[in-house]
């Protein structure tokens, strides 16, 4: 594929971006958050190895409401663990009904996707959130 793209764009110049500062910021702050993301699907590894992967059983709950579940994943990051993957809702300021754009940090290390149709300044805003989060 990057052979297929590097005859009309070179490489030079450009640089993968990790994004997992954002990801583990959005767990760790999540109190700080709550405002802007709605917690879905969560998964982090710590040095071990070992994984620990927490999902929800219906796509509208909130894994963050589950106290149990956070102090679980808080005591794991706390041990070396760092956050893998993320599948979070965006919330768009001013919408009525209230809007929420699927996002999801999982994959390789720079990838995200947004899995939901979305207008531009939707998207714009999803896009600053993930580097906000990022620094």
């Amino acid at each position: 594929m990057r052979a297929k793209i590097h005859r009309l764009i070179p490489w030079e110049g450009f640089e993968e971006v990790l994004l997992t500062k954002a990801k583990d910021k959005i767990l760790r702050e999540r109190e700080k958050l709550k405002n802007e993301i709605r917690y879905g699907h969560s998964t982090a590894q710590n040095d071990f190895g070992a994984t620990i992967q927490l999902s929800l059983s219906a796509q509208e709950d909130n894994l963050s409401s589950d106290e149990g579940s956070m102090a679980a994943l808080d005591s794991f990051l706390k041990e070396d663990g760092h956050v893998t993957g993320a599948n979070i809702y965006i919330k768009i300021p001013d919408t009525e009904p209230a809007r929420e754009i699927h996002l999801s940090l999982s994959g390789e290390p720079n990838e995200f996707a947004v899995t939901a149709a979305c207008s531009p300044g939707e998207y714009h805003h999803v896009r600053g959130k993930i580097i906000e989060f990022n620094r």
